[in-house]
């Protein structure tokens, strides 16, 4: 099956940017610590792509927001496609909430991005 790890991709620039009330880069990110478990636990390889022998990373982002709650995800960068695309995207929406990320001390709705990784595993 598929496997993925919990890195947390800012695909922003290093300064702080507030765009539509979301700021893009906080003092203290937004975390799940359950993240890469929740991953593997509920990623499910699509047949299409297991068929073809795809592999590759889909990057998603998405906003959390001050109660952890996550909303809006996206695919970011090029696509992998064959039903990957859309697990990636399935995947964020079943998410739990996050713990909530601060600026400037306070709690605030922000934007980041994971990379979910898919590939195929010949079996022996």
């Amino acid at each position: 099956m598929g496997q993925s790890n919990n890195e947390i991709v800012n695909p922003n620039s290093a300064d702080p940017v507030v765009q539509e009330d979301r700021t893009l880069l906080g003092d203290d990110m937004p975390t799940y610590a359950g993240l890469n478990k929740f991953l593997k636990a509920n990623l499910r390889f699509p047949k299409a792509a297991q068929a073809a022998k795809v592999k590759g990373t889909v990057f998603v982002g998405f906003v959390v927001l001050k109660d952890g709650s996550i909303v809006k995800p996206k695919l970011l960068k090029k696509k992998i496609g064959y039903g990957c695309d859309e697990e990636a995207l399935r995947l964020v929406k079943a998410m739990p909430k996050w713990k909530p990320g601060k600026k400037d001390g306070k709690p605030a709705d922000i934007e980041v991005g994971i990379p979910i990784r898919f590939f195929y595993l010949e079996k022996e």
